[in-house]
């Protein structure tokens, strides 16, 4: 790897502000995401503690990426499995480690990855322009993404359309692995995120802990939220959340939905009204079970799901 010689900024995503840049030796083209922080925002920490915890979150991103990649080198994890990781990493020459600049942490160790127009943001409040072609293909690589992650023993807690970046051609990855852990890991808070509406065991959980433990099945859930929403136009399957403080309302819906024991069959009438196709009912409605003993695995979705796992396939 040669010198590379940054661009433009590109914009802040997760914890990463990106840039553009260009390989001076041979022309290729990369984004560059560098770590950043602003200790202001989390005055439980010290100078010391903050630095400590934005290097381990910092670690902890590399290894959750590294973990889903599997035995698929760096550079081949974008089209075999649909992931946007660093295909190299880099030092910032003049940095140390840890830069501070007032408030702000700037980690010196950076990763360059192939470059993307942005993420899929937007689509929260387009997802009706989607024509059904565009909506399919959409539905079968998320499909393929989740798998490929519960199969690697990952659970990605922002799987979500912020952390889908997409392509130059029209094809889209997951990336904001410091939102990632291996199953039974802590995710750091100091550079993580939550979906809007994350699954319910886990939501509880963090109530009563204050931890956000990576678990089996959160990918499932959190491709039932995408996929309702795709089919259907609501990103509130279970009802929207009320105003005020987001992780208070979280908490209530997700408490609510574990007492309960509230079953996916009443989102039943509203996937049949949008006329969703009925294997996709069929999954959705499983993927999105509130209780996690209740909700489908990757396994059985390879086991019974073939039809929509294979329906592109090359």
């Amino acid at each position: 790897m040669q010198r590379c010689r940054l661009a433009a900024v590109v914009g802040y995503f997760g914890w990463n502000l990106e840039l553009s840049a260009e390989d001076i030796a041979t022309k290729d083209k990369y984004f560059v995401n560098i770590p950043v922080s602003d200790s202001k925002g989390f005055p439980m920490y010290s100078e010391d503690v903050f630095d400590r915890e934005m290097w381990r979150a910092a670690e902890d991103e590399k290894n959750a990426a590294l973990q889903a990649c599997g035995c698929v080198p760096a550079e081949l994890a974008a089209s075999q499995k649909g992931m946007c990781i660093p295909v190299f990493t880099g030092e910032i020459s003049g940095l140390d480690k840890i830069h501070s600049v007032g408030g702000t942490r700037i980690y010196g160790t950076v990763g360059l990855t192939v470059p993307v127009l942005g993420d899929l943001r937007f689509l929260r409040e387009r997802i009706g322009e989607l024509d059904e072609k565009a909506r399919d293909y959409m539905a079968y690589r998320l499909l393929l993404m989740a798998l490929k992650l519960e199969d690697s023993g990952v659970a990605h807690l922002q799987f979500d359309w912020n952390s889908l970046f997409l392509r130059e051609d029209g094809s889209f990855l997951l990336g904001n692995f410091a939102s990632a852990a291996p199953f039974g890991d802590e995710v750091t808070s100091i550079a993580s995120g939550m979906t809007k509406h994350p699954e319910p065991r886990l939501m509880v959980d963090f109530s009563e802990t204050g931890i956000a433990r990576a678990k089996g099945k959160v990918n499932m859930w959190n491709l039932g939220i995408l996929l309702f929403h795709l089919y259907t136009g609501n990103q509130d399957p279970y009802g929207p959340l009320r105003g005020g403080e987001w992780h208070k309302e979280a908490i209530m819906l997700s408490s609510r939905l574990v007492e309960d024991g509230v079953r996916s069959n009443v989102l039943i009438p509203e996937l049949e009204a949008s006329k969703v196709p009925r294997r996709w009912v069929e999954l959705i409605v499983r993927l999105l079970e509130p209780t996690s003993s209740h909700r489908i695995s990757g396994f059985q979705v390879v086991r019974e799901f073939p039809d929509l796992i294979n329906q592109q396939a090359e």
